[in-house]
């Protein structure tokens, strides 16, 4: 395997300091540092992943989403979009089911267990509704996975822009507090 310059691992440093699990934590940190080159080069892209991130995060403190599951959701927003540079342009939504195989090809499953493995993998290959890899997989209204797909859905409007000092200086006071 060649080597790959991490850079989505500063970029999203904040975001992977936000996941409280430690565990989970390390679990993201490692599946994104071996995440393709092409998606550690996409500043474009890793700004929508960003962007959908704090949209499933707003989301969900507004809900009192808390602990495991606010963690596990907020932290395979990371994951989604890590193949999508992987395909031409006419196969581009086959990267919902790509991250799946390719990061079970580098064992990154073996840090989580199965269960959890299995809700992340689904939220990831559901993540882009319809225009995803297969109605099939199109994530169902009511579950955990339609949150991050809509999170998604609103981060991917063109005039949706977050500024991203306001966010952290609010995170920074509420850790003060």
């Amino acid at each position: 395997m060649t080597n790959i310059n991490a850079t989505a691992l500063t970029y999203f440093e904040k975001e992977l300091k936000g996941i409280q699990d430690a565990s989970l934590q390390a679990f993201f940190y490692n599946a994104l540092a071996v995440a393709p080159q092409s998606f550690h080069d996409d500043t474009e892209l890793q700004e929508h992943v960003k962007t959908a991130y704090h949209i499933l995060r707003g989301l969900l403190d507004q809900r009192g989403v808390k602990g495991t599951v606010r963690d596990a959701l907020v932290g395979t927003t990371l994951l989604c979009d890590i193949m999508q540079n992987e395909f031409e342009e006419d196969m581009r939504s086959l990267h919902t089911v790509a991250v799946r195989k390719y990061l079970e090809k580098l064992e990154v499953q073996k840090d989580v267990n199965q269960g959890l493995w299995e809700n992340v993998m689904r939220a990831v290959e559901s993540h882009h509704g319809a225009e995803g890899a297969s109605p099939l997989l199109d994530a169902k209204p009511g579950t955990a996975e339609y949150e991050l797909a809509q999170a998604f859905s609103i981060a991917r409007l063109g005039y949706v822009k977050l500024d991203w000092e306001a966010i952290y200086e609010e995170g920074k006071a509420k850790e003060e507090n």
